[in-house]
């Protein structure tokens, strides 16, 4: 059919939105080529043109009324298991650039450089050596300043149900469910809350995402 359409939205229905996904393969015979239509509560949009080959993805978003101003990034994939990238927005030159290595199956990790003069840097590791478990740890540094660090993890509790878990270095907790409904659909459920306000009911959030393809 060439369309999916994916809603997010927390407990109340305050904050939602609506995103459409066109397979321009199916649609247009164009290899390669996705559009992505997004819109929320306040009736902001944004457009994104996706374009993936075997050694080079290309991603253009912008907000229809500011097109001059689109975010652009571009990833190459020179050799097995290595990736590199750059991105930016407008005429401007790139903002962020990135290297990646990865052993599928077993471990990857990413370094990125962003910011004025490129200051600001991320590290990020994957382990997947357990059968049915990811680890993940990232951190961050700006300036040479620590700036924070998460680890995380998933599970795969059956073949329909997957269960993750995040935390910072502050403990702000966040967890999720996802469970395949059926063929096509995917109920995520997720809960978040700063352990040092855990015994606090209003400092707990809860939200859902219903996916349909």
């Amino acid at each position: 059919d060439g369309v999916k359409t994916k809603t997010t939205a927390n407990a109340g229905l305050s904050k939602y939105s609506t995103e459409f996904t066109l397979d321009m393969k199916t649609l247009a015979g164009v290899d390669g080529l996705k559009v992505k239509v997004t819109a929320d509560q306040a009736q902001k949009a944004t457009v994104k043109a996706e374009y993936t080959s075997d050694m080079a993805s290309v991603s253009i978003a912008a907000d229809p009324a500011a097109a001059a101003n689109a975010a652009y990034s571009v990833g190459l994939a020179p050799m097995d298991g290595v990736n590199c990238g750059f991105s930016g927005k407008g005429a401007a030159p790139p903002t962020a650039l990135a290297l990646s290595y990865a052993q599928k199956g077993n471990f990857g990790c990413y370094l990125g450089l962003s910011g004025a003069g490129f200051s600001s840097v991320a590290a990020r590791g994957i382990y997947e050596g357990l059968a049915g478990v990811n680890l993940a740890a990232s951190v961050s540094l700006d300036g040479g300043a620590y700036k924070g660090a998460t680890v995380g993890g998933t599970y795969e509790v059956d073949g329909s149900t997957t269960l993750k878990v995040v935390s910072t270095d502050a403990l702000s907790l966040k967890a999720g469910l996802s469970k395949e409904l059926a063929a096509g659909v995917t109920l995520t459920v997720g809960h978040a809350v700063d352990a040092a306000k855990i015994a606090d009911t209003s400092a707990h959030t809860v939200g859902w995402t219903l996916e349909i393809k």
